[in-house]
């Protein structure tokens, strides 16, 4: 399971697993295994709407996150922002998402250094259900998806502007590109 942030990760997890795995990319699992097993392995992800999971991702680090570290990040680099459309306005680009593992793009966790994805299943949040119910029984498992670490449901769709959208929509271009995502959802799975 390659665990990308903000992807319904934990649920996924405590719910096939009773643990949380690190955030480790398919390539860290390649180089921990080695690839002829990294290979045998199945391996499946959970992906996200690239603007949804960022506003997620935001509101997320700004009510603490998951510990000291994510507080202490979000209050040096997040509180002097009004909203989040100010955040996306004046902070994003390519070189800040690298500052915090929760901005990564998705397409960083699964595909090598050729953007060719390295897992057997694309699983979509936004079909998490069905999705979940094919990897447990892929797994043989006998289990059903929890809600853990959830965010209040507050529409992205509903909190954008026009400037922030299409900055989100070129700076994520290859997340939305490889999993085929528009601004209100699927477009077309992969």
């Amino acid at each position: 399971f390659i665990h990308i942030t903000k992807t319904a990760g934990t649920s996924v997890a405590k719910s096939l697993f009773n643990y949380l795995p690190y955030h480790y990319t398919a390539i860290d699992y390649r180089v921990i295994y080695g690839k002829q097993l990294f290979n045998r392995y199945y391996k499946f992800a959970f992906v996200r709407n690239p603007w949804d999971r960022l506003y997620s991702a935001f509101r997320y680090l700004k009510s603490g996150g998951w510990n000291d570290d994510d507080k202490k990040w979000a209050q040096s680099n997040l509180s002097e922002f009004s909203d989040f459309n100010d955040f996306v306005d004046n902070w994003l680009n390519r070189e800040n998402i690298k500052k915090h593992l929760h901005f990564k793009p998705q397409y960083q966790f699964i595909c090598d250094s050729h953007e060719q994805i390295l897992i057997d299943y694309l699983a979509y949040f936004e079909t998490i259900n069905d999705d979940f119910k094919k990897i447990a029984e892929h797994l043989g498992i006998d289990a059903s998806i929890g809600h853990h670490n959830a965010n209040p449901a507050v529409s992205y769709k509903k909190i954008y502007n026009e400037k922030s959208r299409a900055i989100v929509a070129d700076i994520y271009a290859m997340d939305i590109e490889l999993f085929g995502y528009e601004f209100d959802g699927i477009k077309e799975r992969k």
